[in-house]
């Protein structure tokens, strides 16, 4: 691929600028990877990054123990047999003070000098990979709300005695062997999170991603692709796959969850049905997930996947268990008030479920159940599955074709190939749906 020119970065970052008013932190580049060490089993990484304040406030960078400034998390993903999975995270890296460098396309930055205790708008600030694998500057995912920035000070200090791998992005070398892998790609993704942007209604494009390549016959990552500013690494695999839909499935008043799925012929009366959850901000986190089935559906391969958490993180790295009924099936972690600690879907994390099923793919709704308590309990979004439908309009598969489902049709509209509100199979969602919807309104004849 090619390499990123000036001209991309100020185009990426001019579509992420938003119009909401106050700072606004976005990862305005990943410019390369550092390999720390490697033992037996796993080997780590961190990324050179930028972020820009693309807000029309100063962005609060003040040192610890302050919580007035941002933080950020580095993850590394893998696209490879049609799956979409995250096979490492680190701890999080504290900013510290803003040098105000140029980057092409974040805006007319004044400059300011020194060490200053703020991000001006139109400014950069610049970490090298070296600092963003800094044992020191790391601490522990598990005392953050993402949604409102808010940390725990003096952080926890996790495992005793560090080792090199300790708190940096750590990744199983199995998951980066090309035997085991040989279409492998991988995605690097850098996340901000800070309380005044997240005050001001600005957090839902502070993560960005690029692809990174593993050089032949050793463990390091370049970076090849194009920086995506303000845009999750689960849209990677919908960019790279036109027979996946993603998704966005809001916790109203709180944080912002994506869904990406593909389904997969197989040709001998059996379909693949795979799906990937990646929690943006939401604190409440994700408890359970329910896919339903029609009636007399046989399912089999029910799998699970997700990114253990490690260097004494709080939060617990034990796979979901799996239920198959006669109308669902469903992935669950142990509930809140058993475990607060459990292995919920937790921001900056993405989970994947998957299995395969004797039936076709129609339109229907997956529940993703919140962990922590609240209102709603649950949220849904649309999805391809294994259920009959003689009714394709009927969005919510309520029985009739009403307001929520018109509601459903007009949050995918645009570019939408595969999803369930691309009722005339077109590849988008647009007029001709919201018609066809219109002349279903009502009980479902079928």
């Amino acid at each position: 691929m090619r390499n990123l020119t000036i001209a991309a970065v100020g185009l990426l970052l001019a579509a992420a600028i938003t119009a909401f008013a106050g700072p606004d932190a976005v990862t305005g580049n990943i410019a390369s990877v550092m390999r720390w060490t490697t033992t037996a089993d796993e080997t780590a990484y961190s990324f050179a990054n930028t972020m820009c304040n693309i807000g029309d406030e100063d962005l609060a960078i003040v040192v610890l123990p302050s919580t007035a400034h941002p933080f950020k998390g580095q993850n590394l993903f893998r696209l490879s047999a049609g799956r979409f999975e995250q096979i490492g995270q680190a701890w999080l890296l504290h900013d510290f003070c803003a040098l105000h460098m140029p980057l092409p396309g974040c805006g007319t930055c004044p400059g300011a000098g020194g060490c200053l205790p703020f991000l001006l708008p139109e400014c950069s600030d610049s970490h090298s990979a070296a600092i963003s694998g800094a044992q020191a500057l790391l601490t522990p995912k598990w005392e953050v709300n993402a949604f409102s920035g808010d940390f725990v000070v003096p952080p926890d200090q996790g495992e005793g005695v560090p080792t090199t791998l300790h708190r940096r992005l750590r990744v199983r070398i199995d998951d980066l062997d090309p035997a085991g892998h040989p279409d492998a790609r991988f995605f690097a993704e850098v996340q901000q999170i800070a309380a005044d942007d997240a005050a001001a209604g600005n957090s839902e494009n502070n993560a960005s991603f690029r692809e990174v390549s593993l050089a032949p016959g050793t463990l390091d990552l370049t970076v090849t692709g194009a920086i995506e500013i303000g845009r999750p690494a689960i849209a990677a695999w919908a960019d790279a796959d036109p027979t996946v839909t993603l998704v966005e499935a809001r916790v109203p008043r709180e944080g912002l969850l994506w869904l990406a799925s593909r389904v997969a012929d197989l040709g001998d009366g059996r379909w693949s049905y795979e799906y990937a959850i990646q929690n943006l901000n939401s604190d409440r986190a994700v408890g359970a997930i329910r896919i339903p089935v029609a009636p007399g559906v046989t399912v089999t391969d029910v799998g699970f996947h997700d990114v253990d958490y490690h260097s004494g993180e709080a939060w617990d790295s034990t796979d979901w268990d799996a239920t198959v009924t006669p109308d669902a099936v469903a992935w669950a972690t142990t509930p809140y008030d058993l475990d607060p600690f459990a292995n919920a879907l937790r921001w900056g994390t993405l989970y994947n479920v998957r299995f395969v099923a004797d039936a076709p793919p129609a339109p229907a709704l997956v529940r993703l159940e919140l962990f922590k308590p609240g209102t709603p309990a649950f949220v849904e979004a649309p999805v391809m599955a294994p259920v009959a439908s003689t009714c394709p309009a009927d969005l919510d598969e309520s029985g009739d074709v009403g307001f929520t489902d018109l509601l459903a049709l007009l949050a995918a509209w645009g570019p939408c190939g595969g999803c369930v509100a691309d009722l005339d199979g077109s590849g988008d969602v647009g007029f001709a749906d919201l018609l066809t919807l219109l002349a279903a309104w009502g009980v479902c004849a079928g």
